[in-house]
């Protein structure tokens, strides 16, 4: 009796403890949250020599930054790096299958259009078991024209996301170039 009651006892301490800890985090976790009731966010007046427009920002990303160097070594060994490279030539192949593979994927949601043709010439025996009637022309040609459109209705696979791939094209194209 007194071992049940002394169990009784230490699992009720347990859950008094694990209570006490859990108000304890959350307290320290509502508190780290808080900013206060009078804060004003700081205004930061940012020269317009900082700030890069667009076109500024595409011209920059794309200028060849080691030209600035004018170092004929460096020019020479970073064009045989682009050109020699492996590793850029691999990744950008696995970018263009990955390409190949979503297009295979997302084919299926698109209209598909299908068509055949076939033609044949046949001669019959005309000694057998079973002549061949007079009105029945030997030997006998045929065609056949089949075609065939479908469309399945449904939604995106999942994974195949496109927007990935297309950034992921312009950046080999970039590193490419």
């Amino acid at each position: 009796m007194k071992t049940n009651r002394k169990m009784c006892l230490m699992r009720s301490q347990r859950v008094d403890n694990m209570r006490r800890l859990i108000i304890f985090a959350f307290t320290i976790l509502l508190t780290g949250c808080t900013v206060g009731p009078d804060y004003v966010r700081p205004i930061v007046d940012v020269p317009t020599s900082f700030r890069y427009r667009d076109k500024e920002v595409q011209d920059t990303a794309n200028t060849e930054w080691w030209k600035q160097f004018h170092d004929p070594v460096l020019d020479e060994l970073i064009s045989e790096a682009l050109t020699n490279n492996k590793n850029i030539k691999i990744a950008a192949a696995n970018v263009e299958q990955a390409a190949a593979v979503l297009m295979q994927a997302q084919s299926p949601l698109f209209p598909q259009i299908g068509y055949s043709g076939s033609g044949t010439k046949e001669r019959a025996s005309e000694e057998g078991a079973t002549p061949l009637p007079r009105i029945v022309t030997n030997p006998q040609t045929s065609y056949q024209a089949l075609s065939s459109i479908s469309w399945e209705c449904g939604r995106r696979p999942k994974g195949t996301d496109s927007v990935g791939v297309s950034s992921s094209m312009q950046m080999m194209r970039t590193l490419l170039s």
